[in-house]
């Protein structure tokens, strides 16, 4: 499997390779693609390269809520075939310009992080993450943030979650003066308590559960006390 995708990168190339001798993999420049989900498990990728490395984010189907990232550092990062790496064995990246202007990546057992984002603005990082293996052709984006596409939807935090997203919560809780504790991951009725005072204080409905707007609420506050 390995030498068949080496292969279709050399071939890839090979096609046109006097067509962008003159061509650089461009840094700073966000590279991106989405992909059928018959391809194989990743649903969406991009990558960015600048003098300390490539930054590879991507999503999987059936894994919502989740962006897998993986930083490698590059021996060189000029021109048009550039060979990245992560220490101890933690998988390759090989990088190949295209003679039409596009990125040609071929991962090979590249170590990635999971960023947890089970309320859309209290995210936690999950050192198991998954491995990216494969050969990928992205095209140059002009989008804001390279960030890839995946599925998502907002998983409110109430009483008996057990989470990270949980201690984030609480930090900001403490932070604004309405909860007097360590932070941890467990929602318990102090914790809930806690939350109902925030909400009456906001003028929001004292559910005691953390949907997407007391998410925001809390975290616009604790930015507006310099609690974060």
């Amino acid at each position: 499997m390995k030498r068949a995708l080496r292969a279709a990168l050399i071939i890839h190339l090979a096609l046109g390779a006097g067509a962008a001798q003159a061509q650089e993999i461009k840094q700073s420049v966000c590279y991106r693609v989405e992909m059928p989900r018959s391809y194989g498990p990743v649903r969406s990728i991009t990558a960015k390269l600048d003098r300390n490395g490539i930054d590879i984010q991507f999503t999987e189907w059936d894994t919502p809520n989740t962006i897998f990232l993986a930083g490698a550092s590059c021996a060189d990062s000029s021109g048009r075939m550039i060979r990245c790496s992560i220490e101890c064995d933690g998988g390759h990246a090989d990088l190949a310009l295209t003679p039409d202007g596009r990125l040609s990546l071929l991962a090979r057992s590249l170590r990635s992080l999971s960023l947890g984002q089970e309320s859309r603005l209290l995210s936690s990082l999950d050192a198991d993450g998954t491995v990216l293996s494969g050969f990928f052709v992205l095209n140059e984006s002009t989008a804001e943030h390279c960030t890839p596409e995946g599925e998502t939807y907002q998983v409110a935090l109430e009483a008996g979650d057990d989470t990270p997203s949980v201690a984030a919560a609480e930090k900001l809780l403490n932070d604004l003066g309405f909860l007097l504790e360590k932070p941890d991951n467990i929602f318990s009725d102090r914790t809930r308590a806690a939350v109902a005072q925030f909400q009456t204080a906001s003028g929001l409905k004292a559910t005691g559960v953390i949907d997407a707007e007391t998410a925001r609420r809390l975290v616009a506050q604790a930015a507006t006390n310099g609690g974060c």
